[in-house]
Parts: structure tokens; sequence; C-alpha cells
């Protein structure tokens, strides 16, 4: 395999011609960058507790904003959080 794309999105017959065409007539195509995902991490207080709800990702925990930060085994969106509990930090993490 001598080009490989990976795409979001379902492309015409033309347009598969056209992008072998630019290849095989040794034109270079400029594609853009790839952007990381984004994840949007929402908390709101429900009864006394904290709730953290997420799209996608692993929740993470630290004890510190610097961290490390370590995956939460089996949290799943939404993940309530114990009042009582020591002062945590939170975030997702996406990919690996």
């Amino acid at each position: 395999m001598d080009e490989a794309r990976i795409e979001d999105d379902l492309r015409s017959p033309a347009w598969v011609w056209a992008s072998w065409a630019t290849v095989a007539n040794n034109s270079f195509a400029t594609y853009g960058a790839i952007a990381p995902p984004t994840v949007t991490l929402r908390c709101q207080r429900v009864g006394g507790h904290l709730v953290l709800t997420w799209m996608t990702g692993t929740l993470q925990s630290a004890d510190s904003v610097l961290g490390p930060y370590s995956d939460i085994a089996g949290a799943a969106s939404p993940f309530m959080v114990d009042p009582s509990s020591p002062r945590e930090y939170f975030r997702v993490r996406i990919g690996r």
C-alpha cells in the first residue's frame, strides 16, 4: 500500500477517481491537520452529590490538578462522586 487515508465521510465514485488521478499523475495532495477530539466533562450537583457526565473516553482522577492521573476502573457516565471523599480532580482520557 502506497497511500492510506482515514476519513469520516462517504465519498462519491468521482471523488475516488479524482483522488486516484492525483496520485497517478505524481501530484501531491495537501491535507489538513488532524485535530484531536474534544470532550466536555460536565458536572452538576444532584441531591448533595457531584454527578459527572461525558460522551466518550475514560474518566480519570488525581489528588492534584497536576496529576498523575489514573483511570477509574469501571467508571461510566453518569458517575457520582461521594461528597465525603477527599478532594479529587477529574479529566477524560481519549484513546489508548
